[in-house]
């Protein structure tokens, strides 16, 4: 059994005071052992005063530590002793009670007269006081065993992240390698040579972004973690602007394959140039890359998925990602962008982590735009499905300042 620091000079305190205001001559706490194997070894005695004679009661100096209780000699003889002497009036033999249960027991008693009623009172307050303290010593330890263990597998979770990091570093720089084969060996005309340079850029991407998880954070611990980590994702400058017609396309050959795959239509409509953006690539190519993704993971077979955009004055872009999938409940929307949250599809079979609407939204902020939801997708465009789901991702358009 252990008692916090803290809890052991309470009672040192409470018994001196018993002595120097109220006369005792010899005074103890026991605390109960809830392990002990009888009941000789039920109560342990954790503090005894005057100490003259016990010299392990010297405070221990680190206090945010719990130590074993201190082996006493044991009072309770001395007042058994009395009592066999017919004292036992001068004594009291008060528990330290919470609600029901007993935490201890408080000892006392005075050798040239007998307590009063008023301080036979003051001695229950003061046991009220000792049963309070061991009530909050056990919830403290508790607590610091608690945050032990979390730090342990803190610790290990650490661990096999970095472990996980280093193994997938080897195969990506397989396909990286790869990718640059291809491209030398395929002329400049054919067909594939983009699908191999994408696979190349996209390889790099990943490769960063494994480097910033790799690389220890330099920024200080906030009290409370925020929805999602723009910075992790979006490294460059938002201000720097972004020709949208050199990703775009990208992103569409992508959808393309995929909903390919999966049986899917996919609804693009027809291509007009697009304003440079005030966003870096890796913002344009996330989030729209996690829309058309989920899309593309949430219409069942045979449906159809589309992408659209559409210029709001010449202050930003709208880029419209919808499909004719299952509607969102009308429960589930508010809480939609929020951290991990799954809503209905989290009693579904198709998995996913709740993180993407949560990661993408933060970055449409970051940048000055926004990114929302509607759901039927009509809701958004009247020609759109009466099912299914529309988000809208909005970005400031980048307007080359003028000549002063």
């Amino acid at each position: 059994m252990t008692t916090g620091v803290e809890f052991s000079q309470i009672c040192q305190a409470q018994l001196e005071l018993l002595s120097q205001a109220l006369g005792a001559s010899l005074s103890a706490v026991y605390l109960v052992d809830p392990q002990a194997q009888d009941s000789a070894t039920m109560l342990v005695p954790i503090a005894l005063y005057p100490v003259t004679a016990q010299s392990t009661l010297a405070p221990v100096r680190d206090s945010a530590v719990s130590v074993p209780a201190p082996k006493l000699a044991l009072p309770i003889e001395q007042f058994m002793r009395s009592s066999e002497m017919g004292e036992l009036s001068y004594q009291r033999w008060i528990p330290l009670r919470q609600g029901d249960q007993v935490l201890g027991l408080l000892v006392t008693r005075r050798d040239d007269r007998d307590w009063t009623e008023p301080e036979a009172l003051q001695l229950e307050q003061i046991a009220d006081t000792l049963a309070l303290g061991r009530s909050l010593d056990q919830q403290n330890q508790l607590l610091q065993q608690q945050l032990q263990h979390r730090d342990y597998w803190q610790l290990q979770e650490q661990d096999r992240l970095e472990v996980l990091l280093h193994q997938i570093k080897n195969p990506l720089t397989a396909l990286r390698t790869f990718a640059k084969l291809l491209l030398r060996r395929m002329q400049p005309e054919e067909r594939n040579r983009q699908l191999a340079a994408s696979l190349l850029r996209e390889s790099d991407r990943l490769a960063d972004l494994l480097n910033l998880l790799n690389s220890p954070s330099q920024s200080a611990p906030t009290a409370a973690l925020p929805s999602a980590n723009p910075l992790l994702l979006n490294s460059a400058s938002p201000q720097i602007p972004t020709e949208v017609d050199d990703y775009l396309p990208l992103l569409i050959e992508r959808t393309v394959a995929i909903a390919q795959e999966k049986g899917l239509a996919f609804e693009v409509q027809d291509w007009r140039p697009l304003p440079p953006v005030l966003a870096p690539a890796s913002t344009l190519q996330e989030i729209l890359g996690n829309l058309l993704e989920n899309a593309c993971k949430y219409t069942p077979v045979s449906g159809c998925i589309g992408l659209s955009w559409v210029a709001l004055d010449t202050a930003a872009i709208a880029f419209c990602v919808w499909d004719d999938g299952p509607q969102i409940p009308a429960e589930d929307l508010p809480h939609l962008f929020e951290r991990n949250f799954r809503g209905v599809q989290g009693k579904g079979e198709i998995p996913g982590s709740g993180l993407g609407l949560a990661i993408a939204r933060d970055l449409s902020q970051s940048v000055g735009g926004d990114l929302r939801c509607y759901s039927p997708a009509a809701a958004y465009q009247p020609d759109l499905p009466k099912t299914g789901v529309a988000f809208v991702f909005t970005v400031p358009v980048w307007t080359k300042p003028a000549r002063s």
